[in-house]
């Protein structure tokens, strides 16, 4: 959306038309920090723009001014979410240092344990959620959520056939296939109750994948 920008002239300090708050920013960074955690924790369910509101201590007529539409909003906190696990990305791919096998079981570990609500469990619940069906939406959660955990597998297979350790012609459908079986489960368990139904065994699960992946994926 576009904003009315407003600029101070240096002598005067005058604020004139067409510029911006210099706290605007700010301002909507704080709103999407504390909408965050709400919309994540609400997944599947989708909140509305009055229940945003209410977790960022505003009015609607105020949220609407900042952010425009609800669909908007959300791709804010989106793009807010992806720049805050930007720095476990990073603390991720030092995986890529260790053998092979130790380097994947420990990332899809990782990834299990941090599927909670207040984590990954909440940020791509909500994400599918919320993109599937939406123009604008899906590819949002695509961009900022469900790329950089993909782009991260990319580069750890990358290094280890760098190193010779895996014969990787296709670090994206590398990346695909290392990834799917592990995030399925915990869609079944977690974001559709089949831990209640079929529970299922992570570390078992992981285990044996990761030998198959690794056989697979052998340069042999």
């Amino acid at each position: 959306m576009d904003f009315l920008v407003w600029t101070c002239h240096a002598n005067i300090g005058v604020r004139t038309y067409g510029a911006k708050n210099a706290d605007h920013d700010l301002k909507r960074d704080d709103m999407v920090a504390l909408i965050s955690p709400h919309v994540m924790q609400a997944a599947p369910d989708r909140p509305s723009m009055r229940e945003m509101a209410r977790a960022a201590g505003i009015s609607v007529n105020n949220l609407r001014h900042y952010f425009g539409t609800r669909e908007q909003l959300i791709e804010a906190v989106f793009e807010h979410l992806g720049r805050a696990g930007e720095p476990y990305i990073v603390r991720a791919l030092g995986f890529a240092e260790l053998p092979v096998v130790e380097g994947l079981t420990t990332f899809l570990l990782a990834l299990e344990s941090a599927w909670t609500p207040e984590q990954l469990g909440g940020l791509h619940l909500s994400g599918i959620s919320e993109g599937l069906g939406s123009p604008a939406l899906g590819p949002a959660y695509v961009e900022h959520l469900l790329e950089p955990t993909l782009v991260l597998a990319e580069r750890m297979l990358e290094r280890w056939h760098e190193r010779g350790l895996l014969a990787v012609d296709d670090a994206r459908i590398a990346a695909l296939a290392l990834l799917a079986p592990l995030v399925l489960a915990l869609l079944h368990q977690r974001g559709l109750g089949g831990v209640r139904c079929r529970p299922l065994d992570f570390p078992k699960l992981v285990e044996r994948h990761v030998a198959a992946f690794v056989r697979g994926w052998s340069p042999s």
